[in-house]
């Protein structure tokens, strides 16, 4: 039989790991005008500053989807205890990772 506790956490981490994609997806690819207008001009001041390949991280999943994660997770342990919270952090960056290298 599964622990409650155990039970939590997983819903937690899956929680945690939408959030996550929702604030990468619309950070990365939605259409939202104020968003890809904020999105254009931070993406040409890093190019212009870093060079095309760091600016290209503005859209990775594996790249945005790791300190959308590391935002979540943290504001979550911040409010509640996360448990094994560096674990949760691996796992929700990995499921923002592999859907976000999923986009179109």
């Amino acid at each position: 039989m599964i622990e409650a506790a155990a039970l939590e956490a997983l819903a937690l981490c899956i929680l945690m790991a939408l959030a996550a994609y929702r604030i990468f997806r619309l950070l990365a690819v939605d259409d939202f005008p104020p968003i890809v207008w904020a999105r254009d001009r931070v993406d040409d001041w890093i190019a212009e500053r870093f060079g095309d390949e760091w600016a290209d991280g503005l859209t990775c999943g594996w790249c945005l989807g790791a300190w959308c994660s590391f935002a979540v997770v943290g504001l979550t342990d911040a409010f509640t205890s996360v448990p094994l919270v560096g674990l949760q952090l691996g796992a929700v960056s990995t499921i923002v990772g592999i859907l976000g290298s999923k986009v179109d």
